[in-house]
């Protein structure tokens, strides 16, 4: 019988700087029944509140949330956005229908960890992402939640942190400790794959110079596949892509090109 590989693991010296999927929003919806593999779309929920979350999805990026701890009644929502984020608390699927995400609910202004877990997807969210969840949840109790699939199986144990928007690879159990003393200065950037509202470029180029958070980046191309960022505080960054790789990005996935972010020149 041919040993089970792990994508996490063939991947290991993969870059992750600028590899987070860029969006504008996060939506994120308590679901404490089985995950499938494609859990947001293949669920119990009763029609009206499925099509209100595919309507959604296409202002947000949708994920399903659980602690298995919790058998409290009402399920928890978020919402966030570069703005802000905000909690919503229903006690019925149907009143989902009803929330005004914008202004609703309350705001939420302290770390909340959504680690993926969803081996239905990825073996390697399971087998990575469950010892992550435990680990974190020792340490930051009620604010670390398990998620659905939030990109880029092979960098698993892959956490959410918002509201900052912030996505980090590789935050493996024995990492924990080391991982949250670095979130107290603002960013684990040994850790960052990116902020999910800044473009790649502006990912890349914030990982790779270490750049704090509160200062705005802002890319412009110079050539193809070649970036200049210029950072608030005075900064200038240029990255680029490199040539594209095959890499398995998935468990039991074919090998497919894909092109990592490198840097090409800091300017302080």
């Amino acid at each position: 019988m041919a040993q089970r590989s792990y994508c996490a693991e063939v991947a290991i010296d993969e870059p992750m700087a600028g590899t987070a999927d860029v969006l504008s929003a996060w939506l994120l919806v308590e679901y404490r029944p089985t995950w499938q593999a494609k859990a947001v779309v293949d669920n119990d929920l009763s029609q009206p509140v499925r099509r209100w979350l595919t309507a959604q999805s296409q202002l947000s990026r949708v994920q399903f949330i659980r602690r298995p701890e919790h058998t409290d009644p009402g399920m928890s929502l978020f919402h966030a956005t570069a703005a802000g984020m905000r909690r919503f608390v229903v006690e019925a699927y149907d009143q989902l229908l009803d929330l005004d995400l914008q202004t609703g609910g309350d705001p939420v202004t302290s770390p909340q960890f959504f680690v993926c877990t969803n081996g239905q997807r990825d073996r390697c969210c399971a087998r990575f992402g469950l010892p992550a969840y435990a680990a974190l949840r020792a340490q930051r109790g009620e604010n670390v939640w398990q998620t659905t699939h939030v990109g880029g199986h092979r960098f698993a144990p892959n956490v959410l942190v918002l509201p900052h928007g912030d996505v980090y690879g590789r935050v493996s159990p024995a990492d924990v400790p080391r991982f949250l003393e670095a979130l107290e200065q603002g960013v684990a950037f040994d850790w960052l794959r990116g902020s999910s509202f800044e473009p790649a470029a502006v990912q890349a180029a914030r990982a790779f110079a270490r750049i704090a958070p509160s200062q705005q980046g802002e890319s412009e191309p110079l050539a193809q596949d070649r970036w200049r960022v210029r950072f608030a505080g005075g900064a200038v960054v240029e990255c680029e892509l490199e040539e594209a790789r095959l890499v398995i990005a998935s468990c039991d996935d074919v090998p497919k090109a894909v092109r990592s972010w490198r840097l090409s020149r800091t300017q302080p």
